[in-house]
């Protein structure tokens, strides 16, 4: 999508939605948590405080190749925009946006940084119409993803029984994810922090 603003054209991603569990003993969870909170204030983001981006060039000029590579995003993740939760002594939930694409590159170093934690997270980008989870199974980045249902060119928005119908095949699409990791899906999407 492109905005103008001041005679300049800038482009402007969609936003993907993640939730994000960590898992683990409450003095390991608070110990990760607490290198997160250590550098608010700073430029560093949620994601560039545990994974730095690997620049090629000494001027940065290959920072979208660096995120992107580094985290699988094109932006960080500023502080302020994070939102996190308590879910109860073994779990902490956080909630946050990224430009395009879930964070799965930073997902995976995370597991692999912090072999004491478990993540698990949940993601969902509505214009671009898909979600999905990202875990670690037998010590590897495992990713289910769905795609919401196909809309004929045509799709009758007025129909409300279509457009319903539309909307619970993607909250089915949603709910199979569940599967994955039933336990997990339950604290993010529904426990109260």
């Amino acid at each position: 999508m492109l905005l103008v603003w001041n005679n300049k054209e800038i482009d402007i991603p969609n936003w993907c939605e993640n939730v994000l569990l960590v898992q683990g003993e409450r003095q390991a969870i608070d110990v990760w948590n607490q290198r997160l909170r250590s550098n608010e204030g700073s430029p560093l983001g949620l994601l560039s405080v545990f994974v730095p981006a690997k620049y090629e060039q000494p001027d940065e000029s290959d920072w979208y190749e660096a995120h992107c590579n580094s985290w699988g995003t094109k932006w960080d993740v500023p502080f302020e925009s994070v939102l996190e939760e308590v879910i109860d002594n073994d779990c902490n939930r956080y909630l946050f946006e990224t430009a395009w694409s879930p964070p799965l590159a930073w997902l995976e170093s995370m597991a692999k940084d912090w072999p004491e934690l478990n993540f698990v997270m949940f993601f969902e980008e509505p214009n671009m119409q898909f979600m999905g989870v990202g875990h670690l199974k037998d010590g590897e980045l495992d990713v289910i993803d769905r795609n919401y249902p196909d809309l004929p060119e045509n799709f009758d928005w007025e129909n409300e029984d279509l457009v319903n119908a539309w909307y619970e095949d993607i909250a089915r699409r949603r709910d199979e994810l569940m599967d994955v990791v039933p336990l997990a899906y339950e604290r993010a999407m529904y426990d109260e922090g």
